[in-house]
């Protein structure tokens, strides 16, 4: 079935009502859900019914990859991001992720780069929608949505260049 959020899964569950079989396949579904293999192309398509609450899994890329989180709807929403390529170096493509195309969905948080020294890169929370790893080793980015305009992000990535944000 689907990953719901939290208040979804309340409304299935209050005193009087009957919960149908999908109802509770919705809530065991939203405990653990499957992680989900996002495409190697160059748009890989992510919506909220396939890949909301759930580990997204990017593997080795062949291309510049720009991934776009959905608009939300609600607070509450997560989008999780792993990287499980199987290189040996770090990619030489990069990975873009973005919220919006219009400036009205932003990023507010900070991805810590991992490499000799680390350090942290914060998104300014009012203008940016872009988020670019570039040559990439390794990563987990998540989104939350804080209401229907802002995403919190927080995450690390592996890399010889710093992760940038961007309008």
């Amino acid at each position: 079935m689907a990953v719901k959020l939290n208040a979804e899964l309340d409304a299935y569950f209050n005193t009087g009502d009957q919960p149908s079989e999908s109802n509770f396949q919705d809530l065991i579904d939203s405990i653990l859900p499957a992680p989900v293999e996002v495409a190697d192309t160059a748009s890989p398509t992510i919506t909220k019914a396939a890949n909301q609450g759930r580990v997204n899994v990017i593997g080795l890329v062949g291309q510049n990859t720009t991934i776009v989180i959905p608009t939300p709807t609600a607070a509450g929403e997560w989008y999780k991001f792993i990287y499980a390529g199987a290189g040996l170096t770090e990619e030489t493509e990069n990975i873009i992720f973005q919220t919006g195309t219009d400036g009205s969905v932003f990023m507010s948080g900070h991805i810590i780069h991992m490499i000799d020294n680390p350090a942290t890169v914060y998104a300014d929370g009012d203008s940016n929608e872009l988020l670019t790893l570039e040559d990439t080793g390794g990563f987990e980015v998540n989104f939350l949505s804080k209401s229907a305009t802002t995403w919190y992000v927080w995450g690390y990535a592996q890399s010889e260049d710093a992760p940038v944000f961007a309008d």
